[in-house]
This record gives structure tokens, C-alpha cells and sequence, in this order.
């Protein structure tokens, strides 16, 4: 069996090996990030007033989607379309910050996803707290809309780039498994056309 994560076979293997019924190929079309595509944003606060503003400052140029609690922003962190940064409130009634971001990387499939923590607290032993947590790194309240700019921009910038690295390395991998295959198949037949 081989699985193919991306359909557009850089190498031009996968067109023979398709047809050839020995061989049982699954391909997942995933077109992945480019460096165009807009991020998504999720953005995790308990006031409806700050979930607003930072909304209006972000959705220009990112999708936005919002959560009032640490419930919710873990159900939309699940959704089929995760989000590409984390903006995490700490401070919130029930499932504070904290709770929300070791829940976000104890999840497989969420664990990579950068998280920038928004904080009133301005002490040492909450941004230690958060880092254990797994935060990527903060934000103090009042925030400075030119610096939330400026921030998720690189942090998705550089998750893009992350995330584009992994997908090279992944096709890489898929290319040797072709080739592999493919001088198998071709060494097969040659021992068949020998044995005849």
C-alpha cells in the first residue's frame, strides 16, 4: 500500500503506479497552506466588548472566528477547519486560559498550533505559568492593535513556513516510496520476462 498525501506528484511517479493493479494507492488531495491564503484566527475572551475589538482589528486581514469561553474555543480549535492561530484570553470564569491552553497541546492534532496568551497579569510567575502551559507567548491587556498586527502576522508567517517545511519533508518521503516502488515493480518484471 502506498498513501499519497498531496496530489500533485512533483515527480511524475505516481501516474504508472496508479494503473498498475498490483499496487492499492490512497491520495488524499490536501491542498495544505500556501503563502497566500488568508490564517485563521480564533480568538478566546470572556467579554463580548474585547472579542469585538479584537475581531475589528484582525479580520481584515485574517478569518476570524470567536469564542466566549474555554469550552467553546476548544470545540472551534476541533472544527474541520483549525485555526492557524490561537488568541487565548487568560483570565475567564470556569476554564481559565491556562486549563485551555494544556488541553490545546495535550490534543494531537492541536498540540502544534501557536498560542499567544492575552494577559492583564504582568507578573513573572503568570507568564512561567503560561509557558508550562504551552503558550508560545503573550500579549498584555490593554492590547496595542498595531502590535496584535505585528504579531499575528509573524506568528502566522512563520507557522505557514513550518507548516510548509513539514509538507516539502512529507513529499520527499512520498517521492523515495515511488521510487522504491517503481524499481520493484520494474525488477518484478524483469524476473517474469527472464522466467518466460
Amino acid at each position: 500500500d502506498l498513501i499519497i498525501n498531496d496530489c500533485t506528484d512533483p515527480l511524475g511517479h505516481a501516474a504508472g503506479l496508479l494503473r498498475n493493479p498490483r499496487y492499492r494507492i490512497t491520495a488524499f488531495c490536501n491542498q495544505g497552506p500556501t503563502m497566500h491564503a488568508q490564517a485563521n484566527i480564533l480568538v478566546v475572551d470572556d467579554s463580548p466588548d474585547n472579542l469585538q475589538v479584537l475581531a475589528a482589528v484582525l479580520k481584515q486581514d485574517f478569518k476570524v472566528k470567536v469564542a466566549i469561553n474555554g469550552e467553546r474555543a476548544l470545540a472551534l480549535a476541533t472544527a474541520p477547519e483549525p485555526p492557524d492561530l490561537i488568541l487565548l484570553d487568560v483570565m475567564m470564569p470556569g476554564m481559565d486560559g491556562f486549563e485551555v491552553c494544556r488541553r490545546l497541546r495535550a490534543s494531537p492534532p492541536l498540540a502544534e498550533i501557536p498560542i499567544l496568551l492575552l494577559t492583564a497579569l504582568d507578573d513573572i510567575v503568570s507568564r512561567l505559568r503560561g509557558i508550562e502551559a504551552g503558550a508560545d507567548d503573550f500579549l498584555t491587556k490593554p492590547i496595542d492593535r498595531q502590535e496584535l498586527r505585528a504579531r499575528v502576522r509573524t506568528i502566522t508567517r512563520l507557522n505557514r513556513y513550518r507548516t510548509l517545511l513539514e509538507q516539502r519533508e512529507s513529499l520527499r518521503g512520498m517521492a523515495q516510496k515511488l521510487v522504491t516502488a517503481q524499481e520493484s515493480e520494474r525488477q518484478r518484471i524483469s524476473r517474469e520476462l527472464h522466467d518466460e
